[in-house]
């Protein structure tokens, strides 16, 4: 019996020694990766049809709980995008992943974990400074998508580590980010922190876990935050360990801060390019195409041609290929000539292309392709009107009516331009805000009016569609001229003349700066400098406004919206009962719209401002981000403007 009893208490002592011990069933054919971040990692990009299979070999590890994906914080389960957040888009760690399994051996499997925060100050990821940059953006979608990490992301992402090492081994870290940090020489002491802090909490050896880190979209893409890929490019200075994935050439989003699905695609396998690499693994892979051309400039414009002129990419291209297209008959590109290796002008003249008949009054896209280009996206754009190649200088004319448009992104113009929208009027006119040397176009001088209307490189905005509407519906004598100043991502309180200092510096990423800048650092001023011009050649007679998402859930927002109003009509010697002001909603709850919640405090304003009318943005198409307008909704809300205001001058749209 006293054996019995000692072998029992033996088994007792053995089992309860093994309950502290790692007993699980770690595999090290489990290969693990941490991605952390920004918006690039978190996933921006619209995910496709061929984003959509998966890989049994492939899995992400859950950061959170997503109903809708069937996915629970903490669970391994196949990679479909999205990888971070429950409704983020294509991340560059969705393509590291499918590469790797490509090119690992059949008995490895790869996975995930992603923890990334659009918008974050890579200091938010410092796990003794992280509460100081929970506020970078005090919005709300910026502190839920912190929320969604338990508030502390960094503590989360570690917590997911510890778990996932329980089932395999961590074998490299991801990073992508430096948006939000742009130009602070200091990046790469941050990241070196982090960096450390999770080898020491994680019991890693650096040697065995390297940090591969991606630039942001390139200079040769017009990348707004380019700038800091310098800073970046040092990193392996400071840790010895990094390694910087190249961005050249990948393809990005209109707002050049985002690289779009075939460029996510793209950074993803140069990432595990690298990292196969490192483990041993060479995969055949082919050289890089040459970058598309940029710097357009288009000049010498006349009734029969135009002369472009444009900087090549930094991989030197082959040569270089010209086309044109003719928007109104759907042509597609009209192949004109092929140019040396390092020749970055031509002149264009009608005669040139026996396969499209150029009209003296024609719009076209002209276009330089850099060679080779086999996936077909190294193409440089410019658009001429060979009908208005100076602008005017237009005499006054009390039947020219004038509209002054407002706002931010959506007004000024994120949605794609199609050829549809390239049919000049000239009935409809632009007082051009800018210097655009790649559409041709002076400042202060009125044009034709075509997008892109607010900067040079922006894309369909409502006031396209509004003037269109407009001219369609007006008697005939009657021309419409738009006066156009916007600023992606702002306060309404940016164009409030006594506060806008205090909000030129909303977001201090270049692209953003960028716009101030061009505005000469106060674009309200700017907008009432070129109403005065505009006064000249005739009447205003009404203000548009699209803004709001900035503003989201400020319940005091009519009220600015009130003081701009009120300034703008005093300082033009204007009559609110003569100058209407209509406000559209921004993306509405019926399309899921991410600012949706704004829409009631919108409804509100002409309880503020009584001669003030809000246009339903219900039913309009959106793009993936549910924040912006895609082509086809920007042109139905420009025409629910147009209808609005024609309504208010007693005139009924035609159908």
């Amino acid at each position: 019996m006293m054996k019995i009893k000692f072998i029992k208490e033996l088994v007792l002592v053995f089992c309860i020694g093994m309950s502290t011990l790692n007993v699980f069933a770690q595999d090290p054919n489990f290969h693990i990766y941490l991605c952390f971040g920004q918006s690039n990692m978190e996933g921006s990009a619209a995910i496709e049809v061929q984003d959509k299979t998966g890989n049994d070999r492939f899995k992400v590890l859950a950061p959170m709980d997503c109903s809708d994906l069937g996915r629970k914080q903490g669970q391994w389960t196949i990679a479909i995008p999205p990888l971070s957040q429950c409704w983020t888009g294509l991340s560059p760690a969705d393509y590291f992943g499918r590469t790797m399994v490509e090119n690992l051996p059949k008995a490895v499997t790869v996975g995930v974990i992603n923890v990334a925060i659009g918008g974050s100050d890579i200091r938010l990821f410092d796990k003794d400074k992280w509460q100081d940059y929970t506020n970078t953006y005090p919005e709300q979608w910026f502190q839920d998508k912190i929320n969604a990490y338990g508030a502390n992301p960094y503590k989360r992402f570690i917590e997911l580590a510890k778990q996932a090492q329980k089932d395999g081994i961590i074998k490299g870290i991801l990073l992508h980010q430096g948006e939000t940090n742009q130009d602070d020489t200091n990046w790469p002491a941050y990241v070196k922190t982090i960096y450390n802090n999770m080898l020491n909490d994680l019991s890693l050896n650096k040697s065995e876990v390297p940090l591969l880190v991606g630039e942001l979209a390139h200079e040769d893409q017009g990348g707004k935050c380019a700038s800091m890929n310098k800073i970046i490019d040092k990193l392996p200075k400071t840790i010895s360990t990094a390694h910087v994935i190249s961005s050249k050439g990948c393809e990005v989003r209109d707002d050049n801060v985002h690289f779009n699905s075939a460029g996510v695609r793209e950074l993803g396998k140069r990432y595990a390019l690298k990292m196969l690499d490192l483990q041993g693994i060479k995969v055949a892979s082919s050289l890089p195409e040459p970058n598309a051309p940029y710097n357009i400039q288009v000049s010498r414009i006349n009734n029969n041609g135009f002369t472009l002129t444009w900087d090549n990419g930094l991989n030197a291209s082959q040569a270089t290929n010209v086309y044109i297209e003719d928007p109104a008959k759907n042509s597609g590109n009209v192949y004109l000539k092929t140019l040396g290796k390092d020749v970055n002008s031509f002149t264009f003249e009608g005669k040139q292309t026996e396969d499209l008949t150029i009209k003296p009054d024609g719009v076209y896209i002209a276009r330089v392709q850099a060679l080779p280009d086999d996936n077909q996206n190294a193409y440089a754009t410019s658009i001429v009107n060979l009908n208005d190649s100076e602008g005017e200088n237009l005499k006054f004319d009390p039947n020219m009516h004038i509209y002054l448009c407002i706002g931010q992104s959506n007004m000024e113009g994120s949605a794609a331009i199609e050829p549809q929208d390239l049919k000049a009027n000239h009935r409809f006119k632009v007082l051009q805000s800018l210097d655009c040397g790649s559409l041709g176009k002076n400042e202060n001088r009125w044009y034709s009016a075509l997008p892109p209307m607010f900067h040079c490189n922006t894309g369909l905005s409502p006031a396209d569609y509004f003037g269109r509407t407009m001219v369609e519906n007006l008697p005939k004598k009657i021309k419409v001229g738009v006066v156009p100043v916007a600023v992606g991502g702002c306060d309404i309180r940016l164009f409030d003349k006594d506060l806008y200092q205090d909000f030129n510096a909303t977001t201090k990423q270049s692209w953003f700066t960028d716009k101030i800048a061009s505005y000469r650092g106060n674009p309200y001023g700017h907008l009432i400098n070129l109403a005065k011009i505009a006064q000249k050649s005739g009447v205003i007679k009404g203000i548009l406004l699209h803004q709001g998402e900035a503003n989201q859930d400020d319940v005091n927002w009519p009220r600015y919206v009130q003081k701009v109003y009120n300034n703008i009509l005093a300082d033009l010697s204007l009559n609110a009962n003569d100058v209407p002001l209509l406000s559209g909603e921004v993306v509405h709850e019926a399309q899921n719209g991410m600012c949706a919640s704004m829409n009631p405090i919108i409804n509100k304003l002409p309880k503020t401002i009584p001669t003030a009318h809000v246009i339903s943005s219900k039913g309009c198409g959106v793009k993936s981000d549910e924040l912006h307008f895609n082509s086809a909704g920007v042109r139905e809300l420009g025409k629910r403007y147009a209808t609005k205001m024609l309504s208010l001058q007693g005139y009924k749209v035609k159908k």
